[in-house]
């Protein structure tokens, strides 16, 4: 008889072992070791796209805010060293591309926030200053996007370490910010994703709590549209009967790309540096695990999509900072 009762917990045992085998390996996606970032690693620093190359520089190597600036091509699966960011060495700042132009300003420089802006020709590898980020105060730890022709700056902390919601758009060709509706609730450490020409924020902490709201910016009208919340475990508007349906990825620092049709964030910190990966579906207004990040766990990285392809480069978990570079394959698996 306990031969008996031990073989049955020992089958038990292996079903339960091999049935969340296979829900790990039902995650979506695959992720990759690339090319280590080529300078110094970092967490803070800002990144931007333009064409098929990425830009990626400034943060802070836990001793000294940095300003080097470096080109990767994803094709050479290298990095190149390109002219240093002309304003003060900083960290958290933001940045965004339009026109073929990438812009990068506010951000922390150790001792105050600065609201400072600089535009990026990589045609000529120079830099130029233009306006200052319209508030009294410096910024840092606000985000940053781009639609059409215009770049958004929002949320963030002030010089007083105060969490914020205002948001300013940026027309290139009158060099002039405009302020436009504030997000709905204040927030820094917060990520922003744009799909489709659709942009989406969310995430970050609030007085120290984090953020569950998500929003849809509207372009046309201006207007920021509620949708789900990040936290649909403890949301009451959730009828869904799947527990599939039920989720909370609400989170500060993490990073954001979006590739094709869909959004992705990954690791960031709550409660810690975390590695788990979300995709956005913008039709079903749901987030979907698929395959956790490879890497070590970390918060305050830089993330860029590039050719089908989501990257993540440098960050931190805790004190450590990183300088190793992973792809992600929406279309492959851990079994390919």
């Amino acid at each position: 008889m306990k031969k008996t009762n031990f073989y049955l917990i020992l089958l038990f045992s292996v079903l339960v072992l091999g049935c969340k085998k296979d829900d790990d390996d039902d995650l979506s996606g695959n992720w990759t070791r690339s090319t280590d970032f080529e300078g110094v690693p970092r967490n803070g620093a800002i990144g931007f796209t333009i064409s098929d190359f990425a830009y990626v520089g400034t943060g802070y190597d836990g001793d000294d805010r940095l300003k080097d600036m470096w080109k990767f091509d994803p094709d050479k699966k290298t990095w190149f060293k390109l002219a240093d960011f002309p304003g003060k060495a900083r960290s958290n700042a933001v940045a965004f591309s339009i026109n073929d132009k990438g812009y990068v300003g506010c951000g922390y420089d150790g001792d105050d926030a600065l609201k400072d802006f600089w535009e990026y020709n990589p045609a000529t590898d120079t830099w130029r200053q233009i306006a200052d980020f319209p508030t009294t105060q410096g910024r840092y730890d606000a985000v940053a996007f781009a639609v059409g022709s215009k770049g958004y700056v929002g949320t963030g902390k002030d010089n007083d370490d105060k969490d914020q919601q205002d948001f300013y758009s940026y027309d290139a060709g009158s060099n002039q910010w405009q302020k436009i509706n504030s997000i709905g609730i204040k927030r820094s450490g917060a990520f922003a994703l744009v799909i489709n020409g659709v942009a989406y924020v969310g995430g970050g902490t609030n007085n120290g709590s984090y953020a569950s709201e998500f929003y849809m910016f509207d372009q046309q009208s201006g207007a920021w549209v509620e949708k789900k919340d990040l936290n649909r475990a403890d949301d009451d508007d959730n009828d869904d009967d799947s527990d599939d349906d039920d989720y909370n990825i609400s989170r500060e620092n993490t990073m954001a790309f979006a590739i094709a049709d869909k959004g992705y964030i990954t690791c960031g910190q709550s409660s810690g540096a975390k590695n788990d990966t979300w995709r956005y579906d913008v039709n079903k207004d749901l987030w979907t695990e698929v395959d956790a990040f490879e890497g070590a766990n970390r918060e305050y990285g830089v993330a860029f999509s590039l050719k089908g392809l989501g990257y993540v480069t440098t960050g931190n978990n805790g004190s450590n900072r990183l300088d190793d570079t992973w792809l992600f394959d929406p279309n492959s698996s851990d079994d390919d």
